[in-house]
Parts: C-alpha cells; structure tokens; sequence
C-alpha cells in the first residue's frame, strides 16, 4: 500500500465518523470485542465442560471423559493467553521536544530520531532524510 492510498483510506473513514458518529463507535466497539474472542472462547469452554460434569454429578451419572479433557486443554490455553498479553514491552526511550520550538524543525527532529531507532533497511530508505 502506498502512501497515497493509505492517505485516501484514512480520509474516507475520517469523512464516515464524521457524517455517522454512532455506527464508527460501533465498529470501534467491534473491533476492540475481537481482542477478547479467544480468552472469551476459551472460558466459556471451561464453563461448559464444568456445568457437563456437575450435570452428571447432580444426576447420578458418570462424568464425561471429554469434559475433563477439555477443562485440562481449555486451562492449558488459558494459562498460554494470559502468559502471552502479559508481555513486558521495555519502555521506549523518550525524547523530548520544547513546544516553542518551529513546527518543521519538530517534525525533522522526530524524523532524525525515527531514522536512528528504525534498523530495517527497507523502512530506513522510505524515511530518508536528504
């Protein structure tokens, strides 16, 4: 995607809030639920297989064999989910910028310090300064 189009999707979306407020925060709301789909699944995997043993339990019969592996299966997920979004992200190293200073030479100086962070060579040559 070039930078063009990426320009003319953002004004396109930028355009949809504006004429239709709710429905963007509608789809904001949809996309922010997707991030808790799998953790969502998974408990309510763990929740059914519990209720079919305690069902067989209140019942008289005999619990589910898949029941009990499924609880096993569903807390192994669990425990990885949890243990991969509690990734610690080391904290970026901040540069501060005065706000009296020129608005070009901010914006060259974010860029400078873009360019030094960024090791992909690929990235490097789209944001080279000449």
């Amino acid at each position: 995607m070039h930078a063009s189009d990426f320009s003319t999707l953002i004004g396109r979306l930028e355009r949809e809030a504006d004429a239709h407020p709710h429905l963007y925060l509608g789809k904001v709301a949809v996309a922010a639920a997707l991030g808790f789909l799998i953790p969502g699944l998974i408990a309510l995997t763990i929740l059914a297989c519990c209720l079919s043993i305690l069902f067989a339990l209140v019942t008289g019969g005999r619990p589910p064999f898949l029941a009990a592996i499924g609880i096993l299966v569903g807390g192994a997920m669990l425990i990885a989910t949890i243990r991969a979004l509690r990734v610690q992200v080391p904290e970026p190293d901040a540069r501060l910028f005065d706000q009296t200073e020129d608005g070009s030479v901010l914006l060259l100086q974010l860029v400078e310090s873009l360019f030094v962070v960024v090791s992909n060579s690929a990235v490097r040559a789209l944001i080279a300064i000449e």
